[in-house]
């Protein structure tokens, strides 16, 4: 058998789905995984690795199973023009 990332021993030909792997139990002591979740999901949209978005102001990055790293920066602040009159008495 095999002793998986869960800690627990399965017999040959066994498969376990843990997390975004999935791995089996191909031979004594082997386990063969294979990742489930290359891409990234970030507001209802997937990414593949290495694409780059925008999110606001932010720029945004897939790097792989799921996760997404984000720049921290603020928005420029715009300041509508306003003109005001003066009366003069």
């Amino acid at each position: 058998g095999c002793k998986m990332a869960d800690g627990n021993w399965y017999r040959v030909g066994a498969t376990r789905v843990l997390g975004c792997t999935r791995c089996t139990c191909e031979a004594r002591d082997y386990v063969y995984c294979v990742d489930l979740c290359p891409d990234c999901e970030y507001n209802y949209r997937r990414y593949p690795i290495g694409e780059s978005f925008q999110d606001g102001c932010k720029v945004c990055m897939c790097q792989g199973r799921g996760k997404v790293v984000c720049s921290e920066e603020e928005c420029p602040y715009h300041r509508s023009k306003m003109f005001q009159t003066f009366g003069l008495s």
